[in-house]
């Protein structure tokens, strides 16, 4: 019996601070560049991360 997994192809990324902070080790190696998405102003937030990779994450 075949079956078929379903997934994306993911060459960037956003992540919260909170996601960003609790990648492990390989998925830190695996990050060519970030840049900050700041938040907007009346948020409660911290803002966001886009993480672009160097090879891409099949999720």
């Amino acid at each position: 019996m075949k079956r078929t997994i379903q997934v994306s192809r993911i060459e960037k990324e956003i992540l919260t601070p909170e996601k960003f902070l609790n990648l492990n080790k390989k998925e830190q190696m695996n990050i060519s560049h970030t840049e900050i998405i700041p938040a907007r102003l009346g948020k409660a937030d911290f803002g966001k991360i886009m993480v672009h990779y160097k090879n891409p994450v099949y999720k």
